[in-house]
């Protein structure tokens, strides 16, 4: 399936489609594999907080499944959860995505990034969603 970031998804049934769960691979990514990336690659969203000295990280940049097309909106229509489903180790979740109002056909699903404007150092990431709640600034 070859999809760009500003195709639109298109489902009659698409609140329950939202709902499904996409799955994560379970795997820990190596710490070189985040810290590698260069400059261009998207940035990664840690997934849980760092209980163990080991920051777990969601990153779709080489492999993914059709949430990696997802982008940010300060006005988002689904938002993320951890789903535990073949374990209970809150290391391994799979990451569900879950409509947060009525969405219609036809319309981009997005969800916000909830980074906090300054929390990495030297990096900016301006907001172009398009939304009346535009914060202007992801990063």
């Amino acid at each position: 399936m070859n999809i760009s970031a500003s195709t639109r998804l298109r489902n009659a049934n698409l609140q329950s489609r939202a709902r499904e769960l996409l799955k994560k691979d379970g795997k820990k990514p190596p710490k070189t594999e985040s810290e590698d990336n260069d400059n261009n690659s998207t940035l990664n969203r840690t997934l849980l907080p760092d209980y163990d000295g080991v920051v777990y990280t969601l990153d779709a940049k080489l492999f993914g499944n059709i949430g990696r097309y997802f982008n940010h909106s300060c006005s988002p229509n689904i938002a993320v959860q951890n789903v535990f489903v073949d374990t209970h180790d809150i290391h391994f979740p799979w990451i569900g995505f879950f409509a947060t109002k009525t969405i219609r056909s036809g319309t981009e699903l997005c969800w916000d990034y909830n980074y906090t404007v300054g929390e990495i150092a030297g990096r900016r990431m301006d907001c172009h969603c398009g939304s009346a709640e535009c914060r202007r600034r992801v990063l």
